[in-house]
């Protein structure tokens, strides 16, 4: 019996700590960029979170980034989730620093 429920108890801390791992990932881990657009200002900061997140990067005018409009943040609508394409690099930036429905 005691041997029973130990097994239950791993099993279940097993699954705990699966769903706290799934949990853990960002939704915009999953972002499906779609929208390219280019930076229309110089030193745009491409941040870890919005507002006040850490400043991953600097990115100036001209430069390419793919938007993911299905990566909200509806604490801070005025910020978008971008990859820049010079680096990669996937973060937030202040929504009005880019040209909208920009076509090369």
């Amino acid at each position: 019996m005691l041997k029973k429920n130990k097994n239950k108890r791993l099993v279940n801390a097993f699954a705990f700590v699966v769903a706290a791992a799934i949990l853990a990932v960002p939704l915009a881990a999953y972002a499906d960029f779609t929208q390219l657009a280019v930076i229309n200002g110089d030193g745009v900061r491409l941040r870890k979170t919005p507002k006040n997140g850490t400043i991953l990067e600097l990115m100036y005018r001209g430069e390419y980034i793919t938007i993911d409009n299905d990566v909200v943040d509806h604490d801070h609508s005025a910020w978008i989730y971008v990859r820049r394409e010079k680096t990669g690099t996937k973060g937030w930036m202040e929504d009005s620093y880019y040209i909208h429905d920009w076509q090369p």
